[in-house]
């Protein structure tokens, strides 16, 4: 079966920091970014990884003079020139940072307490301080974002490396004189690179306790004393490195010259006795794609190992660091007939969504089982087949045991509707790139089956759940995954019209406003109403549940909020605005701790922790249009927009601190970023992204000028918003490149966008058209 890599206590940083940061899904993380003497990773380079470094031995794009390495003698004859469309590549500018990349367990910390044995000098880079509670962990910081660049997929190209490769082995170990295994030369087919304002660390805990700090005024230390933790004790290398400083003969004149990351093509050929003790821990129903019988590369003779090579091989990838893409070759190679597999970092990235590699991947991969398909001699995963499984799991929804044990009530009767919509992926050349000419996608219609749009609906906080209400007293709840429906809420007592839902923050709990100025508590699972809330003089308009679930705050049309107390059903406070005029939005802060209720022409903002209080009133003329309120993740600012004016003010005394969208424009809507840093809004047909702090406009993007909704995801990699008013356009948030368009997704305007939990799926609604959900993941995973 596979080797699971598992560093011992004494290894070094540039072991440790790639075995943990590989599963983030960007590509291999180099130790050492500054450029080696060889020079700085470049497309098209053939070369290896050592000890943390990329080493350059040639490049096989000989159009560009200044990719030539001269290090070595002799150097290497490139004797057949490619033509240059193979090195046709996917720029993006600033697909990540600024910020914190942490493997599994590291989390920034408070460190309070006595430091002790630490070397003077340090990083400035790393600001904070940060622990590890695995064995091992891995950090990187970016002060600023960097760049990337990749080549998009060519057959021609990889049939050229699995040609050349056993000659670039040849030269790297005959010619030059290194020690290196045939299955470490790799051909760079990407990069992402930085300034030199990145910092690294890497954490290695020998105590049981598994925990250690590392922070800004930390270089190296032997053990330290922490405020509230045990007492941990490191004794070894250097583990914090910073990109201050560069090799005498490297190319400092490119200022982000430091390559964080380096995507790559490698390759595995089988070895006879390796194969059968990989495959006696036997795959269920392997699926082997492609036909052995088709044109493929032109190989030579693959002499089988003896079974002296063979361990001597297991030997060898248990010393090296953990890598993805040979767990993923011996993979290819198993279950399948391939004589020599081939996979990228991308293929990693694709294969996953962008969401990070599993801890144990051999074992994911032996139940999910991704399609491989073989050309020739040639195995690899198809990424096409592997979404196109996933896609039609969608069309074989099934109820299984779990599910009844869950929801006794489920069925697929009245199960969302599975539809269809185009996908334009809005690239450039790219010669053999995968498909993705649609994709399906759920939408929700009444008891009739119309699709039509609800008086109100609302998503559980985890996004597994949408409650729909239409015109009736009834509910329905759907699982957002499949689209079956899970239960229908009614009850001969409430028979007034729903006109408003809110989940509470455990998902078990439904309320619902009625026409009939009552408030409605449900119990989700068992369908059953647990109490009835009185006290309204008009109907119910706006509802939300506190995030600890102690309060629930109820708005209606003559302007009057409730609080209420859900352990005794009775009113903490109450509001009534002095014009009258309805709550607009009721929206509490990620911590509970503070009330927003929106009216025509002021925010008030609520205390909730203790005694419940108004705390301050931000006046705005929201006379035209709704307006929309967003809690920065801290609590420390709200974003206040309606298409008359729109700003940020501070929660402690209602100050204005910046403009949102354009000069005197307003913006339709506003949204934080999960981190804070960002705000999202729409102003003057535009979608806009602004510092959070200074205001400052860092991406501007065209969009129709009806659209008044926008999502941005809470992994920050994605913004989608309306186009041509029943389309959607999805853009990459990090630099404003546009990647795809969903065609065809809604009938009706777009009024409402909303990102799922997941950062992968949205919901999508409109005033008069049908509510449903898409998946955008697979537009990430083919570009």
């Amino acid at each position: 079966m596979f080797t699971i890599y598992r560093a011992s206590n004494s290894e070094a940083a540039h072991k440790i920091y790639p075995s943990c940061l590989s599963r983030l899904g960007l590509g291999y993380p180099l130790w050492h970014p500054e450029p080696h003497d060889t020079g700085s990773p470049q497309i098209g380079d053939v070369g290896y990884a050592r000890d943390g470094a990329f080493v350059r031995l040639f490049n096989i794009n000989t159009s560009f003079e200044h990719y030539r390495v001269t290090t070595w003698s002799p150097q290497f004859d490139v004797r057949e020139e490619l033509p240059s469309k193979l090195f046709y590549s996917d720029k993006r500018h600033s697909p990540i940072g600024p910020g914190r990349f942490p493997s599994r367990g590291v989390e920034e910390i408070e460190v309070r307490g006595d430091l002790a044995g630490g070397a003077a000098g340090s990083s400035v880079a790393l600001s904070a301080s940060y622990g590890c509670r695995e064995v091992h962990g891995a950090l990187l910081v970016l002060k600023s974002h960097a760049s990337a660049e990749s080549l998009y997929d060519n057959r021609d190209l990889e049939a050229y490396m699995i040609r050349e490769h056993e000659n670039w082995h040849a030269y790297a170990q005959g010619d030059v004189g290194h020690r290196v295994e045939p299955g470490e030369i790799v051909l760079v087919c990407g990069w992402v690179k930085a300034p030199a304002d990145w910092a690294t660390a890497a954490f290695s805990n020998s105590s049981s306790t598994r925990g250690m700090s590392i922070g800004g005024q930390i270089a190296q230390f032997f053990g330290l004393s922490l405020s509230g933790l045990r007492r941990r004790s490191y004794s070894g290398p250097p583990m914090e490195r910073c990109g201050t400083k560069y090799p005498d003969t490297a190319d400092t004149n490119d200022p982000k010259n430091q390559c964080i990351f380096v995507k790559r093509y490698k390759i595995k050929k089988r070895a006879g006795l390796v194969r059968v003790i990989l495959a006696g821990a036997g795959y269920d129903d392997p699926r082997i794609g492609g036909d052995d019988d088709k044109k493929g590369p032109d190989l030579r003779a693959l002499a089988p190992a003896t079974s002296e090579r063979a361990n001597e091989l297991l030997f060898e990838s248990q010393q090296r660091p953990f890598d993805p893409l040979d767990v993923l070759l011996e993979y290819i190679l198993e279950v399948s007939k391939a004589q020599v597999a081939l996979a990228r970092d991308e293929d990693l990235e694709e294969m996953f969504g962008g969401e990070v590699c599993p801890i144990d991947l051999p074992t994911y991969l032996r139940k999910r089982q991704p399609p491989v398909v073989v050309e020739g001699v040639v195995g690899r995963v198809s990424i096409n087949e592997l979404l196109a499984r996933e896609r039609n799991k969608l069309h074989r929804r099934r109820i299984t045991a779990p599910d009844l044990v869950r929801w006794p009530n489920i069925t697929a009767r009245g199960a969302a509707n599975i539809s269809s919509g185009s996908v334009d992926l809005l690239r450039g050349h790219k010669r053999d790139e995968p498909t993705l000419s649609s994709t399906p996608f759920l939408q929700v219609g009444s008891g009739a089956g119309k699709l039509r749009a609800p008086n109100s609906f609302a998503l559980s906080p985890d996004g597994s759940l949408l409650a729909v209400s239409w015109e009736s007293p009834r509910i329905t709840l759907w699982r957002t995954s499949d689209g079956l429906r899970l239960n229908v809420l009614a009850d001969l007592e409430h028979r007034h019209e729903v006109n408003v839902i809110a989940f509470s923050s455990d998902g078990k709990c439904l309320a619902s406003g009625t026409f009939g100025r009552t408030v409605v508590l449900w119990d989700a699972v068992h369908a059953a109403s647990l109490a009835c809330l009185r006290g309204h003089n008009t109907m119910i308009v706006r509802l939300a549940f506190s995030p600890r679930g102690r309060h629930l705050a109820s708005g209606s049309m003559d302007g009057m909020v409730f609080v209420w107390d859900l352990s005794t059903g009775r009113p903490s406070y109450r509001y009534v605005a002095s014009d009258g005029s309805g709550v607009r939005q009721l929206v509490f802060n990620y911590s509970g701790s503070l009330l927003a209720a929106v009216f025509r022409s002021k925010v008030i903002l609520f205390n909730i922790d203790t005694h419940i209080s108004e705390r301050a009133e931000i006046p705005f003329d929201a006379t035209r249009e709704d307006a929309t309120v967003a809690f920065s993740p801290d609590g420390s600012h709200i974003a206040v927009a309606s298409r008359v004016s729109a700003g940020v003010y501070a929660t402690d005394n209602a100050q204005r601190k910046i403009e949102i969208g354009g000069k005197n424009d307003g913006a339709a809507f506003a949204t934080y970023s999960a981190d804070g840093k960002t705000i999202a809004s729409i102003s003057s047909g535009c979608a806009m992204m602004q510092d959070a702090v200074t205001g400052g406009i860092i991406l501007k993007l065209p969009i129709s000028g009806a659209a008044s909704t926008l999502a941005l995801s809470s992994d920050g990699k994605f913004l989608v918003t309306p186009f041509a008013q029943r389309d959607v356009m999805v853009w990459d948030a990090r630099t404003g490149d546009r990647m795809a368009l969903l065609q065809n997704v809604s009938e009706l305007p777009i009024t409402d966008l909303r990102f799922l939990p997941d950062s992968r799926r949205i919901l999508f609604a409109g005033d008069t058209g049908p509510i449903g959900t898409v998946n955008i993941a697979d537009i990430s995973r083919v570009r």
